[in-house]
């Protein structure tokens, strides 16, 4: 089946892209601008707003984005290195804050332009994550039975290493359940009550801020890597 990408943009005026001059003053003096597509035509405004204000300022670039300063979540690289002390994101929510977060060392800086929020972002909430992660990592080694769920969506349909993962979990000694949908049921899951652990090999954000959907802990296929030694 075909599908037909259409991009959405956010109703915001071109002056309430700006940042407030206060909020501007805290950014150190070079910035790797990102955003998302719906806030792309605000890309131009606050990038001239930084190099007017004496700031350096990178666009971020992503490997399946059409933009310069356009980012997906799932689209940040390890230990990500750009030229640059800090990024801004704009935009609302913590998805993809959360990715620069994961990858990277350097402060994230967020900004709202139609709520005007503008903070830095808090890596005491990421280790929490972290800890999270940790202990359902524990889980997942323990566990006998494992739940690999897998989607078809464009961008995203990961078979071919959900078989894998299937094929090598098999030679340690666990039954191993491959389950293929289009958008995760997290009530469907329920009908499961064998699998011990999840791995998802969907969009990274379920494991990320729909973890308390899943009554089993919950790992994405890039945290098992390691063990599979891809």
């Amino acid at each position: 089946m075909r599908a037909v990408f259409i991009e959405v943009k956010a109703k915001v005026k071109e002056q309430d892209f700006l940042l407030p001059k206060k909020e501007l003053d805290k950014l150190p003096k070079s910035v790797c601008f990102a955003t998302t597509v719906q806030f792309k035509a605000g890309i131009g405004a606050v990038k001239k707003q930084l190099e007017d204000s004496g700031r350096a300022c990178v666009l971020f670039e992503g490997r399946h984005t059409k933009h310069p300063g356009q980012m997906l979540g799932c689209d940040v690289d390890k230990d990500t290195e750009i030229p640059a002390e800090c990024f801004l994101y704009m935009g609302d929510g913590m998805f993809h804050p959360n990715a620069l977060l994961f990858n990277t060392t350097k402060d994230v800086f967020l900004y709202n332009p139609v709520t005007k929020d503008f903070k830095k972002a808090d890596r005491s909430l990421l280790q929490r994550v972290i800890n999270r992660r940790k202990a359902a990592y524990k889980k997942y080694l323990a566990a006998d039975n494992i739940g690999i769920m897998v989607t078809v969506k464009p961008g995203q349909q990961h078979l071919k290493k959900a078989m894998m993962m299937k094929e090598r979990l098999s030679e340690k000694g666990k039954n191993v359940y491959v389950f293929v949908c289009d958008n995760v049921d997290f009530n469907e899951l329920e009908n499961f009550p064998f699998v011990e652990v999840w791995i998802n090999t969907a969009c990274p954000r379920i494991a990320y801020e729909d973890y308390l959907k899943f009554a089993k802990p919950v790992l994405n296929m890039e945290d098992i890597f390691d063990d599979m030694k891809f």
